[in-house]
């Protein structure tokens, strides 16, 4: 799943007042105000379809502010239109409609005490859509979000404890909540989940999560451990960015910091973190333990290595709503080397290597960064990266045969090739222009296909029984169908480039015009190109998608 983060200024700026982040989750995420219309039509053979790249926003206010008394506040309200797709045929042209008008509140209160050491807060959010339209029915109409947060300092901010909670309830048809149950982030249709419910009459659904940290992050010797956890209803993904529910995780860090000069070293550190994570079942779902170390020598020049270990992983996901499926121990070692980060020319790379216990899987990983000053008015920065890969418990699809559930998957090569370019220049200090560029391409090549047998067994032959290939069909040992390779061929070449252009100006303090041009181009095929340099390539070549703002 790729993750933007969030660039439009009208929502992100001053972002730390409206920020209520939970590890990797956030209760306010920008790009949901905006974002591609949720439904597409099905289409006959002889129509075409125009449907716009983004919803349209009618209006936007934000307020935030903090006075002199350490309260804070921060208030966005957003009005999104109601969005057609126009579908033309031989017999003319049709609109239907592909989103819904949408309301979009955050609320977000936050006060602090003794110089800010102490602060208690609170955060509400609220999505209401009008739906009118049948097609429609599967977007939940009310969506509300409260949380609240507290984090207390002391000794000069040498230990803490912070503390968050949070609340969600999701109104909608019985077909909504249908679908956010068996969605990727619930799958509450999970077969071997005895925890979990699957009703398709619900019209709502709730849950809660949070999390707890604290410890001593400050001095050589640092200790700091945090408990977070998901309840399977919870979900914050309709103005918010939540990865998974149905979780509780454990993790205890340390680091070892020695902050001055010695020997060849200006500055080094040890850390070594653990992590478990269960379900709310009381499944446990991985173990992890991670080493690293970082030096900084007297030139600035950095190195930093790390050394991780996976163990005791069950994936409840990886079969898509199917049973939970065992995924074999890993080791990950990995390197970065970095120049002298306060020159005007830096570079960096990255490598990584994993390797799994089954001695078929396999990842390497390669990046290359580059940052120059070219003066004080222009920037350029630049992020390449190579992935090639071999996974031997890919998901493949899943049928029912003689009304009992199959699962496929197949061992995959896949290659990903992509960079990301950005150049500012500075006409003046209140006047710049931006660039952004980053073209992506992924291809995959399937073999091996395997039907799931005893998906929790560590013996690779108990967990797995092979599939044999008839003509253009994948067969299991009875001779049924599962794949018709003509119509369902797995194998892949993904090609995407996203840019975009901003002109910022800054006519008066605190007054912003933005000028943006923002261009879009994907093409995915169900074929393999056994070249990943092939495939990025033909980017160039890719229809665009111009939007201005």
């Amino acid at each position: 799943m790729k993750f933007f983060m969030m660039k439009k200024a009208i929502f992100s700026g001053r972002k730390s007042i409206l920020e209520y982040n939970a590890d990797q989750d956030m209760l306010y995420y920008s790009r949901r105000i905006g974002h591609a219309p949720s439904y597409y039509p099905d289409l006959e053979e002889n129509e075409n379809i125009s449907i716009p790249d983004n919803t349209s926003i009618i209006n936007a206010l934000k307020l935030t502010g903090k006075n002199k008394k350490g309260l804070s506040l921060g208030v966005v309200n957003s009005m999104t239109s109601k969005e057609q797709a126009t579908i033309t045929s031989d017999i003319g042209k049709t609109k239907e409609s592909v989103e819904p008008f949408t309301n979009y509140f955050i609320g977000r209160l936050k006060q602090d005490w003794n110089k800010g050491n102490t602060t208690l807060g609170g955060i509400a959010t609220s999505t209401v859509r009008k739906i009118k339209d049948e097609q429609l029915q599967f977007l939940a109409d009310k969506s509300l979000v409260g949380g609240v947060d507290f984090e207390h300092n002391w000794l000069n901010r040498k230990y803490f404890i912070n503390t968050k909670s949070f609340y969600s309830k999701i109104h909608g048809s019985e077909t909504a909540i249908s679908r956010l149950q068996r969605s990727s982030q619930h799958l509450f249709q999970r077969e071997d989940a005895e925890h979990l419910e699957y009703d398709s009459e619900l019209t709502s659904l709730q849950g809660w999560g949070g999390e707890v940290s604290g410890g001593k992050r400050s001095g050589k010797l640092r200790i700091t451990g945090n408990f977070d956890w998901r309840s399977p209803g919870v979900d914050l993904n309709d103005v918010g960015y939540m990865r998974q529910a149905d979780y509780i995780r454990e993790e205890t860090h340390l680091l070892y910091n020695v902050n001055k000069p010695k020997g060849i070293f200006l500055k080094y550190y040890l850390a070594f973190d653990q992590h478990h994570y269960w379900s709310y079942g009381g499944e446990n779902t991985l173990d992890r333990f991670d080493s690293e170390a970082k030096f900084t020598f007297k030139n600035y020049w950095l190195f930093k290595l790390d050394i991780d270990r996976t163990f005791n992983e069950i994936d409840t996901r990886q079969l898509r709503g199917g049973p939970s499926l065992r995924i074999d121990g890993n080791t990950s070692t990995g390197f970065i080397f970095q120049t002298n980060s306060s020159k005007n020319f830096i570079l960096a790379t990255l490598f990584d290597f994993t390797r799994y216990d089954d001695k078929i899987t396999w990842k390497n990983r390669y990046d290359l960064s580059l940052f120059w000053l070219i003066n004080n008015n222009i920037t350029i920065s630049l992020y390449t990266g190579f992935t090639d890969e071999v996974n031997n418990s890919q998901y493949v699809k899943q049928k029912t045969v003689n009304g009992k559930k199959e699962y496929v998957v197949g061992k995959i090569a896949r290659e990903t090739l992509f960079t990301t370019l950005r150049l500012e220049y500075f006409v003046t200090p209140e006047l710049s222009l931006q660039y952004y560029g980053s073209p992506y391409a992924s291809i995959g090549k399937y073999n091996s296909f395997r039907k799931v047998n005893i998906s929790n067994s560590k013996n690779l032959d108990e967990r797995y029984t092979p599939l044999n290939t008839n003509d253009n069909l994948l067969v299991d040992e009875n001779n049924n169908e599962l794949l018709n390779f003509e119509t369902e061929n797995p194998d892949f070449n993904f090609q995407e480039f996203r840019s975009n252009f901003v002109l910022r100006w800054e006519y008066k303090t605190g007054s912003t015009f933005y000028f943006v041009w923002t261009n879009t181009s994907s093409n995915y095929e169900p074929v393999y190109n056994p070249s990943i340099t092939d495939t990025f390539k033909n980017i160039s070549k890719l229809r665009h998608r111009t939007l201005l703002w």
